[in-house]
């Protein structure tokens, strides 16, 4: 008995050593990253000049945020889940300059949107961005989606395609998202049913792995910085990634976790051949949430859909590639609103690829 608790206290031992060492190496690489040049390091996220706040209810008892900026046609801006127009910040900055009106709305529950009591499905959200176009009185409008905001946008055009034709909507843009987002095959309802009573339990892991609630043998706010890490391309600024962590720790896990089913539930593979629109799909090659073969999907089922795939670029392509996407955009906008073809933009020589729509791809299994 005694040899076998000698037996078990050295494991435990061992256990915990090499838990303090992986911690150990954690620390030091984060370390590193944290001290290496970060060419972003004084770039200002603070208020932009000449942004109008404006507040919008929904039918739901709710408010919309929306950031107004610039004048021009105008760029609807949808970001993804915990992220907020904050997330646009350099499109804010680009577009406008370029001559164009942004608005950049937050998703209800994050940043200065007020959730209503109408729930967290996909099928709200694109309400809550129409009831808001509305009120603001937009037309023409080229609704650019990153993540759950380009599935939001699908959504609206799904459920209204009368915008396509009332001159609304002129074009749409999906940057980093999919038609479903589960391994690329969706999840059975009931699997989905059965799967919604630990959504708590994950927005709460959520919260914690981004506010670094807790103690440990990591400073408060490494964990956080890697969890954030994960969702780029390679060799991140770490300003880029510490704004990222500062908005995703300020969702609530209430928040979170209704739309973390949502994600789960989404599919909406079978009707993208009603997408009338022009459409631009945008893909980072890295993109671990949202891997290129989702974007391939897209631009073969959305009827004359083109992709953009941008080498070593992640989830984050708002700030991985910000000279690129504000390019594609603008030159999306002539060719919804004229006659310019779309040509690629090349950062730092890097290649990037356009593919028109073609043949019908096959959804796989996976990756």
């Amino acid at each position: 008995m005694r040899r076998a608790r000698s037996k078990s206290a050295v494991l435990v031992t061992s256990g915990a050593g090499a838990a303090a060492a992986a911690a150990a190496a954690l620390w030091v690489t984060l370390r590193r990253r944290k001290t290496r040049a970060d060419n972003y390091r004084d770039d200002d996220f603070s208020e932009l000049p000449g942004a109008v706040h404006r507040s919008v209810p929904t039918s739901d008892g709710g408010e919309i945020h929306v950031v107004d900026r610039g004048q021009g046609r105008p760029f609807i801006l949808l970001p993804g889940v915990t992220l907020t127009t904050l997330s646009w910040h350099y499109q804010l900055v680009d577009l406008v300059e370029a001559g164009y009106r942004v608005l950049a709305m937050d998703i209800r529950g994050h940043g200065r949107s007020v959730p209503g009591s109408g729930g967290y499905s996909v099928e709200r959200l694109a309400a809550d961005v129409l009831e808001a176009m509305q009120a603001l009185e937009v037309q023409d409008a080229i609704v650019v989606g990153h993540s759950l905001g380009g599935m939001t946008a699908l959504q609206l055009l799904i459920d209204h395609p009368e915008l396509a034709t009332d001159g609304t909507v002129s074009g749409i843009v999906l940057v980093s998202t999919s038609a479903s987002m589960i391994i690329g095959n969706g999840v059975p309802a009931a699997l989905a049913r059965a799967i919604g009573p630990i959504m708590p339990v994950a927005g709460r892991g959520h919260a914690f792995a981004t506010t670094r609630r807790g103690q440990s043998t990591l400073p408060r706010t490494d964990l956080a910085s890697l969890y954030c890490r994960l969702a780029f391309g390679s060799a991140p600024s770490p300003t880029h990634v510490e704004v990222i962590r500062s908005m995703t720790s300020a969702v609530a896990p209430e928040v979170l976790a209704p739309l973390l089913g949502t994600l789960i539930r989404m599919d909406i593979r079978p009707l993208l051949a009603g997408i009338t629109v022009p459409t631009l799909v945008v893909v980072g090659q890295r993109d671990m949430i949202t891997p290129v073969w989702h974007s391939r999907f897209l631009r073969s089922h959305i009827p004359g859909a083109e992709l953009v795939v941008l080498p070593g670029c992640g989830h984050l392509v708002l700030f991985e590639r910000r000279a690129e996407l504000s390019a594609l955009l603008k030159r999306w906008a002539d060719r919804c609103w004229g006659s310019a073809a779309i040509h690629a933009p090349s950062e730092n020589g890097a290649r990037v690829s356009v593919t028109p729509g073609g043949a019908p791809d096959t959804w796989p299994d996976q990756p």
